[in-house]
């Protein structure tokens, strides 16, 4: 064993022993800070896009705007699946099982990357039937379908780079992730422009142009994890007859990932529901519920920070059998994201009106805006109780009850208040606050509960290997 390898393992062996025995908030901090900024990079991206698109024309951003539904939808799907491999690679590591990890990494990525061809495969050729389905112009329509279309292409490096990233923050490590996204994410706002536009050399593509940029940004990360994976370059070992699908472990990483994509996806649904009620209201509400969300993503950007370190600590703690920790780390967690967010409510609380006037100079956006965060804003901590708890069920392998957690949430508890303060209490507008802000209230107090009274504390890996070795 060279040098360089006997340096990989020692910090592969140091972040492990910092997750079984370190400090749980510094760790938490330690994992949580890189996939924050992370997150930041993706949303500066977001908004320059957005901003590049919007000159195109109203077409333009109607298409992407009728595009977002699917796109959320895949990206849940993606984001799903992928959390078998945190949850089967943080276990088999905390249990010191090398060589049944390094089978398994490979295994999830076999079935991440068939299944991806498939779903590119099947929206290339339903691009516009699906697109149908939500309505739009012929105009917008036709816009719609060249950029999904492309995306639809991505897929395979989507789910490639979802699966690195979930594997690579199994061990710890969420540094070279963030790495990797934010070198993306610089491409992405070099190459956007320049191919929207056809500034120079390259051709005016517009909005094809976009959806093009990122492809080419997808690739380049996928290309690179990829090869982190198979060369063995952050301390684990991917052989190619590892590689070779096995049906005993596709249908394991069916049974942790499936799960929460459906979670995920049911809520990406009733996020479309919600949203979709609020703009049949007016202009107004529908404003200042966009306004609303910004401000509250801060808070937001705290609580999948902190969050984010919990499934890998979680899962390495289990997979040690090291169960009592497990449980204080889910208790500590759980005070300091609320204790965070806190904070930050008061904040934007003291500061609503200001904030608001920032975007809008209209005063009856201002007005309801201050009473949507009066409302909504000191529930936001007990939104980051829910996901805490959600990600310790993740991390644990047991996405079952985050996927019950997930609809019971949104659609028994929020979407179910939202309309009954609405239609039948005749509430207003106040009423859809109200609904907002109690699904979180009581969001919270549901995973609590959960998580006394269902067993989540048992690990999902096996002890005697199933791989030949």
């Amino acid at each position: 064993m060279n040098t360089q390898s006997e340096e990989l393992y020692q910090q592969l062996d140091e972040r492990r022993d910092q997750i079984l025995n370190g400090s749980i908030i510094k760790t938490l901090v330690y994992l949580g800070w890189p996939v924050a900024l992370s997150n930041i990079f993706q949303t500066i991206y977001n908004f320059a896009d957005t901003l590049w698109v919007s000159q195109l024309g109203t077409y333009h951003v109607a298409a992407t705007t009728l595009s977002f539904p699917l796109i959320f939808l895949f990206m849940s799907i993606a984001i799903g699946l992928s959390s078998a491999g945190t949850a089967l690679t943080s276990q088999y590591f905390g249990a010191r099982q090398e060589k049944e990890r390094d089978q398994v990494i490979a295994q999830v990525l076999s079935f991440m990357i068939l299944f991806s061809v498939l779903i590119a495969i099947f929206g290339s050729f339903f691009t516009e039937d699906i697109l149908s389905l939500l309505g739009g112009s012929p105009q917008v329509l036709s816009l719609a379908a060249i950029f999904i279309r492309t995306l639809f292409l991505g897929m395979p490096a989507l789910f490639t780079w979802f699966t690195f990233s979930s594997v690579l923050r199994a061990h710890g490590d969420t540094k070279m992730p963030m790495i990797l996204n934010g070198a993306t994410m610089g491409i992405n706002l070099v190459l956007d422009p320049l191919l929207i536009f056809g500034i120079g050399p390259f051709p005016h593509w517009g909005l094809f142009g976009a959806a093009i940029t990122d492809v080419i940004g997808r690739v380049f990360a996928s290309v690179i994890g990829l090869a982190i994976l198979l060369t063995g370059k952050r301390g684990f070992t991917l052989h190619l007859t590892y590689l070779v699908p096995k049906l005993r472990w596709f249908k394991k990483i069916a049974s942790i990932g499936v799960p929460s994509s459906v979670g995920l996806s049911l809520t990406a649904v009733g996020a479309a529901v919600l949203t979709s009620l609020i703009s049949r209201i007016g202009a107004n509400p529908l404003a200042v519920y966009g306004i609303g969300s910004r401000l509250t993503r801060m808070s937001n950007m705290v609580i999948w920070g902190v969050t984010a370190g919990l499934s890998p600590m979680i899962g390495q703690n289990l997979g040690a059998e090291n169960k009592e920790r497990a449980h204080k780390i889910l208790r500590e967690a759980t005070l300091a994201v609320f204790g965070l967010t806190l904070l930050l409510s008061f904040f934007l609380y003291g500061f609503r009106g200001s904030l608001f006037r920032l975007f809008s100079s209209k005063e009856a956006i201002v007005t309801e805006g201050k009473r949507f965060l009066a409302i909504f804003v000191f529930s936001v901590p007990f939104f980051g109780v829910y996901r805490a708890i959600n990600s310790v069920f993740q991390g644990a392998g047991h996405t079952k009850h985050s996927m019950i957690l997930s609809i019971i949430r949104l659609w028994g508890i929020r979407i179910l208040l939202t309309f009954l303060l609405y239609f039948i209490f005749h509430l207003g507008v106040a009423g859809i606050w109200m609904g907002i802000a109690l699904g979180n209230f009581l969001g919270a107090g549901v995973s609590l509960l959960w998580s006394r009274l269902f067993t989540w504390d048992e690990r999902v890996i096996d002890k005697e290997p199933h791989f030949p070795v």
